[in-house]
């Protein structure tokens, strides 16, 4: 099976990027797909992976910067998934993203990270049901840049 895990990444990432205020992360979304067999709770068991590499990346390479504060997105609802090809690979993802929202946030609550859910701003309204259309993402642009001010503030 195909692993695309950047978790192993982050930790270099962030510490080549020091310093930095705040990290977002928005995963959940290709991790729903019927080839991963990836329950909600195990989606939000790797986003919990990643708020705490994030957190323990204070002092960077040789540095004393602290570690950033996170914010943990929840991605919408997946739509109408289409084409065919396309809803057989996302089959189950429309309850699953479903169920991310109450996850993403006890984990990032648990974790002292901040959430903001994506889902109460947009939808996947793009041509296949996964993808946004250029209105959404400046729907979504504009509401995590004003979660990011209140968070930065």
């Amino acid at each position: 099976m195909l692993e695309l895990d950047g978790s192993a990444y982050l930790s270099s990432a962030i510490a080549t990027h020091h310093p930095l205020d705040l990290v977002v992360i928005m995963l959940g979304t290709n991790d729903v797909k019927a080839m991963f067999e990836r329950s909600p709770f195990r989606i939000a068991i790797g986003m919990g992976k990643l708020i705490d590499i994030v957190e323990q990346t204070g002092g960077g390479v040789g540095t004393s910067y602290p570690a950033p504060k996170v914010l943990v997105l929840s991605p919408p609802p997946l739509g109408n998934v289409a084409p065919e090809g396309r809803a057989e690979r996302f089959a189950g993802g429309v309850e699953k993203t479903e169920a991310l929202p109450p996850l993403y946030e006890a984990i990032a609550e648990a974790a002292g990270a901040e959430f903001y859910d994506v889902g109460t701003l947009a939808t996947t309204d793009g041509v296949n049901g996964v993808h946004f259309s250029p209105e959404t993402h400046n729907a979504i642009g504009v509401g995590v840049a004003e979660k990011v001010m209140s968070i930065l503030e």
